[in-house]
């Protein structure tokens, strides 16, 4: 019997690629490498994840909360944006995003 999603799937197969998510540029990127090292994309992890300042919101600055939106929202986006450009149209593909527990409960100063 043949799958088709092991046509893409390399067991043990590993790479690094340098990329920041707030840059849609790094993330199309990882994407396209993707693509060509494997010729598609059956499963993607989203786990990158930061926070900036640590301290009650009224001693945050706009930029401390850019860096944290930046990669905690926008960087899941662009990645799920992309990914999904490297999945074939079989309809079985996974992407996995994960987050802290503070995605689930607001803890104070985080």
């Amino acid at each position: 019997m043949s799958f088709p999603w092991r046509q893409c799937f390399w067991f043990g197969a590993t790479e690094f690629i340098n990329t920041d998510v707030r840059k849609e540029d790094d993330v199309r990127n990882m994407g396209d490498k993707i693509a060509a090292w494997l010729g598609c994309l059956n499963i993607a992890v989203d786990n990158a994840a930061t926070e900036d300042a640590v301290g009650p919101i009224t001693d945050q600055t706009e930029e401390s909360f850019a860096v944290t939106f930046d990669t905690n929202v926008l960087g899941v986006v662009l990645s799920m944006k992309h990914e999904l450009r490297a999945m074939p149209a079989q309809g079985s593909d996974s992407i996995i995003n994960i987050s802290s527990i503070y995605g689930h409960k607001g803890v104070a100063y985080a």
